[in-house]
């Protein structure tokens, strides 16, 4: 369980974010404002159990929270097909641009990353064995 606990601290800490860029969706930027709860999580293939009473991801204007971590930013592009997010991470393991994908409906929220500053944007909402991608799926604060 710890071991897990640890795996997912590392993956949301190699996440990145910048300026938001043109084409970002204000609407999309809107509707992802606030805490959200994970849901489920897999990172590499493997699913990951978290067991949280707060809010693990903050979406704060532009600035990106984690585990109460002011991480860095993010920016969101709706114009692309699937949508991209890209988070910015100031600083520790991770720091740098990684690249990821999203699609936000109601009280749901989906992200998948590279994995790492460097790596290729995903294409579609899957984490194989060997991808390094993750995978997450939020549910809003209510």
């Amino acid at each position: 369980m710890r071991r897990y606990v640890v795996a997912i601290l590392m993956a949301c800490a190699s996440l990145s974010a910048d300026a938001p860029k043109e084409g970002a969706s204000d609407a999309d930027k809107a509707k992802i404002q606030g805490g959200w709860f994970t849901s489920s999580s897999q990172i590499d293939g493997g699913s990951v159990e978290v067991y949280l009473t707060e809010p693990d991801l903050i979406f704060e204007n532009n600035e990106l929270v984690l585990y109460g971590m002011r991480l860095g930013r993010y920016t969101l592009n709706a114009s692309k097909t699937p949508k991209t997010m890209d988070w910015i991470i100031d600083r520790g393991y991770g720091k740098g641009t990684t690249a990821g994908i999203y699609t936000i409906k109601d009280d749901v929220l989906t992200i998948c990353l590279a994995g790492a500053p460097g790596l290729p944007r995903p294409d579609s909402f899957t984490s194989k064995k060997g991808s390094k991608r993750q995978l997450f799926v939020y549910k809003r604060k209510l």
